[in-house]
């Protein structure tokens, strides 16, 4: 809007320079028509008291309750009761109940239960594992000493065992018959030799014979010269007698050879009774050389495994007594497998496997082993037992209770007990974002639950500072969500619209920019930003039709906005639903931006 009158300056008598004349006092009239005229558009356009008695005169938010106040010029008021005073403040632990109580701000409680994450654990001895419980409460297990029986071996290891006694057993019998073959042929070679002895002396009497008989025959021969008569009959005698000194020769040949025979037969018996000695300790004992790897496939070797075997599963212990440990014999006077049981407690020595300085309590066992030492059953050196709470040490069948190591008995009370953990509580207001927090799981150390649980506090705590202390105890149940699904109910749900205003009451040859309207509770934010609105002096130009969108209850006062040299005014026409603008020029207004704030019915 611009000026309707400019100062004349007049100046005093004798200036001509301001006349008082007909143009100065026409530019006067002029000046004045125009304010009156504006006097006579303003007191037509403004808001009667009726109307303004209906504007909001102020708005108060009270923090302890959550209660929102609108007061109005008339002096009525509307409240609006947001209930947000349900909000945790405080959180105990209940040890017996095992349940953490929520205190809210009205006094009310909430009981969250922590009993299904909290386990107790019994491990019970067998005759084969013993448990051990440290001081600081990790749990060891034992193998019991001589507890190990056929049925607790690896079953591929046992048969191996059973494997090599089969094979010893067959070698010791292969070498047992060995045995047994080899003197048979050691007697079948003694009785040849007996016989080739007795035919080469048979042999050596048929030769003697048969020079007997040619030296008669020689003699015959010449005492047949002396006399012919004598000479026929000693002829044909000397003949007979050649005859059968030339048989008894071939008998004697025929002894010889036969007596040779068997004395090859004799010598290939004795080759192959040594054979078979030499066969019979090679399975025996090995070391002959006639086998390979007979050192380790003999019957003494497979003797030898089976007895290590055996003494490794059975122990190969032989008990000697009890004697007290300055009485115990000296180490190179025992057998290895000798086992001694010391009736008083004694220090360990050099001579032992676990080396000098160990204490060993008295009843102890210890035994000699293959490679010359000592060595305790009893493993590890306890002198005696007591539990992480208790002064002294107990010795025999001690029973560790609960409250000996510093535990909780099963149905125990916990409530003085201390949990180490990282914790992520921050205090009240200081918690800026809400933090993911995985899930809880079974096996978990308290440790991590507490973690967890710390982490969910800060949540609680920044939720609690979002949602502030307002008393929502009255809306809905009293409840955030209650409170919520009465608001919904009963305001309508937060929406956003976006409307073109191209196709609204007037015609443009420039589309209008968009209008945003948002709905909160029964406040409404229109915000509108419109371009090349034509203006006739003195008129309202309607900018926007909001018939159907909402219904209105009260509007704010009129708006004044500057634009293009002039002043506008800006208004909400309830009764007909238009938003419409004021000037006192005609002309195109390039651009109008307002907000306007609006009370729905």
């Amino acid at each position: 809007m611009n000026k309707a009158h400019s100062a004349i300056n007049w100046e005093n008598y004798p200036s001509d320079e301001t006349p008082l004349n007909e143009s100065n006092l026409n530019k006067m009239d002029a000046a004045i028509g125009v304010i009156d005229d504006r006097v006579i558009t303003l007191d037509t356009t403004k808001a009667t008291k009726t109307e303004v008695a209906t504007l909001v005169a102020d708005v108060t938010f009270e923090e302890s309750t959550g209660i929102i106040t609108i007061t109005k010029k008339n002096g009525s008021k509307i409240t609006i009761d947001t209930q947000m005073e349900k909000i945790a403040i405080n959180f105990v632990y209940n040890p017996t109940t095992q349940q953490i109580i929520l205190t809210l701000i009205d006094g009310t409680k909430q009981y969250i239960d922590l009993s299904a994450l909290i386990t107790q654990y019994e491990f019970l001895d067998s005759d084969t594992v013993a448990f051990y419980i440290d001081k600081d409460g990790k749990v060891s297990a034992i193998v019991k000493e001589g507890s190990i029986e056929e049925k607790h071996l690896e079953p591929n290891y046992l048969a191996k065992i059973k494997v090599e006694v089969a094979k010893s057993e067959s070698s010791q019998q292969a070498a047992a018959m060995s045995e047994i073959n080899a003197k048979a042929s050691e007697n079948a070679a003694k009785a040849s030799e007996t016989a080739a002895k007795k035919s080469e002396d048979n042999a050596k009497a048929s030769e003697t014979a048969a020079a007997k008989s040619a030296t008669a025959a020689a003699a015959s021969e010449s005492n047949a010269k002396v006399s012919e008569t004598s000479a026929s009959e000693s002829s044909a005698t000397a003949t007979e007698k050649a005859s059968s000194a030339s048989q008894s020769a071939d008998t004697a040949a025929e002894k010889a050879d036969i007596a040779t025979q068997k004395a090859a037969e004799i010598i290939g018996k004795a080759e192959s009774a040594a054979d078979s000695a030499t066969k019979a300790q090679s399975y025996a004992v090995g070391g002959t050389g006639s086998r390979e790897g007979e050192d380790s496939d003999n019957a003494k070797y497979y003797y030898e495994q089976v007895k290590d075997v055996s003494e490794a599963i059975k122990g190969g212990l032989q008990p000697r007594g009890t004697v007290a440990f300055a009485d115990l014999p000296q180490l190179a006077d025992c057998v290895a497998g000798w086992m001694f049981n010391i009736s008083d407690e004694f220090t360990t020595t050099a001579d032992f496997k676990e080396g000098a300085g160990n204490t060993v309590p008295a009843g102890a066992n210890i035994y000699k082993t293959s490679d010359k030492k000592w060595d305790v059953l009893a493993g590890t050196p306890v002198t005696g037992v007591k539990g992480a709470k208790e002064a002294s040490y107990r010795r025999g069948n001690v029973n560790l209770t609960p409250a000996n190591i510093g535990a909780v008995a099963t149905g125990g009370d916990t409530a003085n007990n201390i949990v180490s953990f990282t914790s992520s509580d921050v205090a009240d207001g200081s918690a800026s974002a809400w933090t993911t927090v995985s899930k809880l799981s079974s096996g978990e150390k308290h440790s991590s639950i507490f973690a967890k649980v710390s982490q969910m506090f800060k949540n609680v705590r920044y939720l609690y500072k979002m949602l502030g202390t307002t008393d929502i105890s009255k809306i809905g149940n009293g409840t955030c969500t209650g409170a919520i699904s009465s608001l919904s109910s009963s305001l309508g749900n937060i929406s956003f619209t976006t409307i073109g205003l191209s196709n609204k009451s007037i015609n443009v040859k420039e589309n209008y920019s968009n209008l945003y309207i948002s709905k909160l509770l029964k406040l409404a934010i229109i915000s509108i930003d419109v371009t090349k609105i034509p203006m006739t002096a003195y008129n309202y130009t309607e900018i926007l039709n909001i018939s159907g969108l909402f219904t209105l209850n009260d509007v704010t006062p009129i708006i004044t906005h500057f634009a293009d040299d002039q002043l506008l005014q800006i208004i909400v026409d309830k009764e007909n639903n238009v938003i419409k603008v004021y000037g006192d020029k005609t002309c195109v207004i390039s651009r109008i931006r307002a907000q306007i704030v609006v009370i729905l019915a």
